[in-house]
């Protein structure tokens, strides 16, 4: 099915000059045939670029030919939405693959690079979210595009706790007075994030000789308190025993107090562990409720726009 003129215009094809000059045409030739005003405009368009002598079969079937091949790119962008929005993720990346391959350029490639990205974020791979936005940083040379990779891969890396690895790349973005990336602001963030203290699980081991002082360093007193009651209630029990003359329930009793004694130390170092974690996860959950941007392309097709919500 041939695309009308005024598909062609509405979808930004043609120019306002080359609609209406193929509407007058087709006034003064009295003829709405689609051929003919598609013909009309094709003279417009390559006149107004400077190509006097036109070969107008030639034009309309190129311009005929691009319309579908856009077409098409729409249909396979919106097949892979879909497969997205249904939680399909490796079926969305196949299909956003397919986008990219066949114009790895244009606005629906750029856009598929970052949601294959999201697709693998939520599949839990944060590296291969990493590696597309890198392919499309190393390949794209629009400078909204690649400061917005790099701002992706930042929070990449601030997902998963590489607050270093996240200031780097924040550091990489061209302009720190962007508009549209809050560059400054989440330096700030990032700054702040890597300064916050954290527990060494190697010293709360060693400390954890005495019962219970690894869970303490961790600030988790209660278990600390309860772990050094227990191992010295069975460590005098099994004194208590070998002095009663007892040997074999006191070596029950230290075999027991045993298994508690190692489960203490390899707590405390889990506590520091566990403490690290929960440390990283608040500032995530803070920079993310504070943070959100995303793209698409402008209203006049010719380039992006980028949205940017900022919690205060």
């Amino acid at each position: 099915m041939m695309p009308s003129i005024e598909q062609l215009y509405q979808n930004g094809y043609l120019s306002d000059l080359d609609f209406y000059f193929a509407r007058t045409m087709g006034k003064l030739g009295q003829t709405d045939n689609p051929l003919a005003l598609l013909a009309a405009a094709a003279v417009s368009r390559f006149t107004s670029m400077g190509h006097v002598c036109v070969n107008v079969h030639r034009i309309g079937g190129h311009i005929i030919q691009t319309a579908f091949h856009n077409r098409i790119g729409t249909a396979l962008f919106q097949t892979a939405m879909a497969h997205r929005l249904n939680n399909q993720f490796n079926e969305a990346i196949k299909g956003f693959q397919v986008v990219i391959q066949r114009s790895p350029k244009d606005t629906l490639a750029v856009r598929s690079h970052f949601l294959i990205s999201a697709c693998y974020v939520k599949l839990n791979d944060p590296m291969s979210a990493r590696q597309i936005l890198m392919i499309l940083l190393n390949n794209h040379e629009d400078s909204d595009v690649r400061d917005a990779a790099k701002y992706r891969i930042a929070w990449i890396d601030i997902e998963t706790g590489h607050f270093k690895q996240a200031m780097d790349q924040i550091q990489l973005i061209s302009g720190t007075d962007s508009p549209w990336l809050p560059v400054q602001e989440l330096s700030a963030d990032l700054t702040e994030a890597a300064a916050l203290p954290e527990k060494d699980p190697a010293l709360a081991g060693a400390l954890s000789v005495v019962p219970g002082a690894g869970y303490v360093y961790c600030g988790r007193y209660q278990d600390g308190l309860m772990a050094f009651l227990l191992n010295g209630a069975l460590i005098w029990a099994a004194v208590e025993s070998f002095s009663d003359g007892n040997p074999a329930l006191g070596c029950v009793i230290s075999v027991v107090e045993s298994g508690f004694y190692i489960g203490n130390i390899y707590g405390g170092i889990n506590a520091a562990h566990k403490y690290n974690t929960r440390q990283k996860q608040t500032v995530i959950d803070r920079l993310k409720s504070g943070f959100r941007i995303g793209m698409s392309p402008s209203s006049d097709k010719a380039g992006w726009q980028f949205n940017l919500q900022h919690d205060f």
